[in-house]
């Protein structure tokens, strides 16, 4: 099988024609230049696992994970300096608007804001025992947090203050003992504007809204596994999770049909990135890499396990 790394992954960046990195456990980085052709590993000067990556251009780029970290580049990559991030506090997922503004959150309700690229990050939140999982502006002012518990926060003045939404359609039901089913973790967000927008999460939850969270309604996702990401390019998306998770759509998101076999891993699926309707990639356990470029139909193993047993010639006599 090709082979790039044997560690977990949990995020992709895809930029400009070529360009792609790729980041997981303990610390590393990988970058290709010529859109996954060949790989290069790039020094981070960490050892603690990294989770999530995000590029606002080529050059500029941050990561979070573990302990904390928050590493930044202004060179795509070739040096990576950790920023004080004040927390030691575990980061899932970091995102930033432009340059300047960006939000990372994390565990025990981390969620930090930085207004100059990274050089100050501040706490927002105070501390909750909630895990969040994911975080995504649409522009400057509106935001969106999933995680643990059901738990989907938005804000409409640029992070500074977090109110919470809520999806009927995923309340448990009542229960007559004292033992309340908690709600479930949400895992991913996705919004193509002010309005319209996705949530991943546990089980094969997939919400919708149509104007900006008022209202969230569940839509059939053809899985009960996990969806951990969620991505949208023009009409077609496509949202992976645990067990080979494996969705998409073709028609803006009003139907998800999972697509067997499309990617022969059984493994989870973390990260994903296209850069484009044709032209994307999707990260995992194990070193699992996989790249498609007719908008995700096919895909090609470029690092991973594949359960496909590859064809033997014999030999001829």
């Amino acid at each position: 099988m090709p082979f790039i790394t044997g560690e977990n992954l949990h995020s992709v960046v895809t930029q400009r024609e070529n360009d792609v990195w790729i980041v997981g456990d303990f610390g590393i980085i990988y970058y290709s230049g010529n859109n996954g052709i060949s790989w290069k590993k790039q020094e981070t000067r960490t050892e603690n696992n990294l989770n999530r990556a995000y590029f606002i251009n080529n050059q500029n780029g941050w990561v979070c994970g573990l302990l904390g970290t928050v590493l930044h580049t202004s060179n795509g990559g070739k040096t990576w300096e950790q920023q004080k991030s004040n927390t030691q506090r575990h980061l899932f997922a970091i995102h930033f608007i432009d340059g300047n503004n960006g939000c990372a959150v994390g565990d025990w309700g981390t969620v930090i804001t930085t207004a100059d690229g990274g050089n100050t990050w501040k706490s927002v939140m105070p501390e909750v025992d909630v895990g969040y999982n994911d975080v995504f502006f649409p522009d400057l002012k509106h935001g969106w947090i999933v995680g643990e518990f059901g738990t989907i926060l938005h804000t409409s003045d640029g992070g500074k203050t977090w109110r919470p939404q809520v999806c009927k359609d995923i309340e448990p039901p009542a229960q007559e003992e004292e033992y309340v089913m908690p709600k479930p973790t949400l895992y991913g967000v996705l919004f193509k504007d002010n309005n319209k927008g996705w949530i991943s999460g546990i089980a094969g939850i997939l919400l919708a809204t149509e104007d900006g969270g008022i209202n969230w309604k569940r839509i059939p996702s053809d899985t009960t596994y996990s969806i951990y990401s969620i991505l949208a390019h023009g009409a077609r998306g496509w949202a992976v999770g645990a067990e080979g998770n494996y969705l998409m759509t073709e028609n803006g998101g009003k139907i998800w049909k999972k697509k067997e076999d499309a990617i022969k891993n059984r493994f989870w699926f973390r990260g994903l990135s296209f850069r484009d309707e044709k032209d994307g990639f999707v990260v995992g356990a194990r070193g699992l890499v996989v790249h498609t470029k007719d908008g995700g139909d096919t895909w090609e193993m470029l690092s991973g396990i594949s359960y496909e047993v590859p064809e033997v010639k014999m030999p001829e006599f």
